[in-house]
């Protein structure tokens, strides 16, 4: 359930990157690529991710791109 919830709040970051009217689209495409294979790495662990990924990543990336 914790994990739930921490995809919740990095999905709610990435849709106020989407409504900030600053925001690269390309950047906004990197956050999205990267929650989705947050997810895949607490969800589907036997498929594995491209890159590693964390959530302190996504809010690192997240707190640049503000």
């Amino acid at each position: 359930i914790n994990a739930q919830r921490e995809v919740q709040q990095l999905e709610r970051q990435c849709l106020s990157l989407r409504h900030a009217k600053k925001t690269d689209v390309n950047a906004l495409y990197h956050y999205r690529f990267m929650l989705e294979e947050y997810r895949l790495s607490l969800f589907a662990q036997t498929l594995k991710t491209l890159k590693p990924v964390s959530s302190k990543r996504l809010n690192e990336l997240y707190e640049k791109l503000l």
